[in-house]
């Protein structure tokens, strides 16, 4: 957390010298910057549109292993913690569709506090009854309404309005 400075007043946040190192690098090239034990799920509404994001993805952050989780990979099937670990040892960022996590997270193989970043990939779908909504109503929501941990989240759309509703905007947001 940035250091707090009291001036003439007013509490000024001042970065730190590793955080300022962070952003000097992001700046530079794309760094994800995340606990060691924590996961990225990368999330998109639709198989072709994950597949594609874990090449770019894949080929950006070669240093962390990624993984691919589709329905065609039967991760529909997967009913035991001990197949969703071994699946997911050593793996750092996930790109999957919100349905695959939906369900993980809905049988528990997967949990929030186990996520550091949340990306969603066309987060205008996150309304309604979309899986992408239900992960923030039922998981993300609940879990931080209760105090416990929840990862950071990133939305992602370059269509934020809905039916030429400006208000829909506001509701991304």
């Amino acid at each position: 957390m940035a250091a707090v400075v009291h001036e003439h007043g007013a509490d000024i946040l001042r970065p730190r010298a590793y955080q300022l190192e962070m952003l000097e690098d992001s700046m530079q090239r794309n760094i994800i910057v995340a606990p060691l034990l924590k996961r990225v799920f990368f999330l998109c509404p639709k198989v072709a549109l994950a597949e594609q994001q874990h090449r770019v993805v894949s080929k950006q952050l070669p240093a962390y292993p990624t993984r691919l989780l589709v329905g065609k990979d039967g991760c529909d099937f997967w009913s035991t913690q001990s197949i969703w670990d071994e699946v997911l040892l050593n793996i750092r960022i996930v790109v999957c569709t919100h349905d695959v996590l939906c369900n993980a997270l809905s049988h528990a193989f997967v949990k929030m506090a186990e996520i550091a970043l949340l990306v969603f990939d066309e987060a205008h779908y996150c309304k309604d009854r979309h899986a992408a909504n239900r992960i923030m109503r039922d998981f993300y929501d609940s879990a931080r309404l209760e105090g416990r941990e929840v990862p950071h989240v990133l939305g992602l759309s370059a269509s934020p309005v809905f039916n030429d509703d400006v208000q829909g905007l506001q509701y991304v947001t």
